[in-house]
């Protein structure tokens, strides 16, 4: 993303990296699926710790697991 980023901001600058990725049109293409794969990736994380891994996420964020009520 960091490099595809750079080539589509500054395209007179590099121009030959540009070019050695088969110019700016398949640039924009690799840049347009990372970011895809990206959010792809985060929403997954998201999902699996609010369905999978909720005492660990109290506890990442409040030092303690919830206390259980007794019945």
């Amino acid at each position: 993303q960091i490099v595809t980023g750079a080539i589509l901001y500054w395209p007179e600058t590099f121009a030959s990296l540009a070019n050695a990725f088969g110019g700016l049109g398949a640039v924009r293409g690799m840049h347009y699926v990372a970011m895809w794969l990206i959010i792809a990736i985060v929403v997954v994380h998201v999902y699996m710790v609010f369905t999978e891994a909720r005492e660990q996420l109290w506890q990442m964020f409040l030092g303690r697991t919830r206390e259980k009520k007794q019945a």
